[in-house]
């Protein structure tokens, strides 16, 4: 697998924990304009093509991963194509498809239940059609849907940037996979609806565990993009975790440890699709929540100290051990207004952080292109 380390937005979290490492940020622009002098395939990307394997990363959390943010404007401003044009990008693969990145995505306005989702697969038709994947070349408009403005293809989310900055590593004949399944403003201890805490319970119907469960929902959706991919011809292998979550958890003295149980949940769940069938091989991806001076949430920095700490307290609880090859699996992008953050800004509706809580249009592509980067630089692809 090649190596590019033009962008280096995050690094594993043990530096953060373990050394005096520190994250840097670097320049935004993607590595699209490379592509042509990086168009061989590797050894290893060429054994993918031959046994049909793909790379598959799951996505979850709340609205900025779910895709809240302006890629143009209801006044019809084409927010990403200028931050395209002023950093020299070339705007066509995100607005057309990125062929051999695939996304199906599927999420809800919380509390409004799974029956009501307001973004779904491309597919969408009846509440029973919601949760049936839909793999589509990724592309602007898989963000949220209907809004104020009735319109449901002007928002996107981090899987953008993840998508156009790995794509160059990407056969077109064994396409990368990403499954979002997020949901605005959802968290471990809501009570108005379904949470992130409570675990599917095998006793109760479909309907009353997506009532109660937000895991059991992305359980559920996960398990039926798997089985499309399947059917494709293809053999899945979960590479990542992207999660991106936390801002409806400000003040939640537990949520280091909830976090720890779903990291925790997700990898054995998912065992039988991770390398070696060994769900400690599938990298964890997360961010730290918005901290800069326009703060909706009062005490993010509890949150954002819980996932500082996080692959520290997983290492130490067993499920990785620090001489362990995977101990570095756990990554996070520091998106903080630190000397050493991405100062990840949000709210301004004019440049496409809609509703105010929600990232401006160059800054949630940046998360995604960070999450890309730790994907590339970590060689999940491989």
């Amino acid at each position: 697998m090649k190596t590019n380390k033009k962008l280096i937005f995050a690094l594993p979290l043990a530096c953060l924990v373990l050394s005096s490492c520190t994250l840097t940020p670097s320049s935004s622009k993607n590595n699209n304009t490379n592509k042509q002098e990086n168009s061989s395939i590797s050894t290893s990307s060429q054994k993918q093509v031959d046994d049909k394997t793909v790379s598959v990363f799951v996505l979850s959390g709340q609205s900025n991963m779910e895709g809240s943010t302006y890629y143009v404007h209801p006044d019809d401003t084409p927010l990403l194509e200028n931050y395209f044009e002023e950093e020299g990008m070339d705007f066509a693969p995100v607005r057309d498809g990125v062929s051999n990145v695939l996304t199906s995505y599927y999420g809800f306005y919380y509390p409004n239940g799974w029956g009501k989702a307001h973004t779904a697969s491309l597919d969408q038709s009846t509440n029973e059609s919601k949760m049936n994947p839909n793999f589509q070349p990724t592309k602007v408009g898989m963000g949220v849907g209907d809004t104020a403005q009735g319109k449901k293809d002007i928002f996107f989310g981090p899987e953008l940037g993840i998508a156009n900055t790995i794509s160059e590593y990407v056969d077109e004949e064994n396409p990368v996979h990403l499954i979002k399944c997020a949901f605005s403003g959802s968290g471990f201890e809501k009570t108005d609806g379904p949470n992130w805490k409570t675990r599917p319970d095998e006793s109760l119907t479909d309907e009353q565990n997506a009532s109660k469960s937000l895991y059991f929902l992305l359980r559920k959706y996960t398990d039926n993009c798997l089985a499309a991919i399947k059917e494709e011809g293809y053999t899945p292998v979960i590479k990542g975790f992207i999660w991106h979550q936390g801002e409806s958890d400000t003040g939640n003295s537990n949520y280091q440890t909830q976090m720890e149980e779903l990291i925790k949940d997700f990898r054995n769940d998912y065992a039988e699709y991770a390398e070696d069938e060994d769900g400690s091989n599938i990298a964890f991806l997360d961010c730290t929540i918005y901290d800069g001076s326009k703060n909706r949430y009062g005490s993010q920095d509890s949150v954002n100290n819980g996932i500082n700490r996080l692959k520290n307290n997983i290492a130490a609880k067993g499920q990785l051990d620090e001489s362990d090859e995977n101990y570095e699996k756990n990554f996070i992008v520091d998106g903080t207004f630190t000397d050493h953050g991405l100062k990840l800004e949000i709210g301004d509706d004019a440049l496409g952080g809609f509703n105010l809580y929600h990232y401006n249009t160059k800054d949630a592509y940046i998360l995604g292109q960070a999450y890309g980067q730790i994907i590339i630089d970590n060689n999940l692809l491989d």
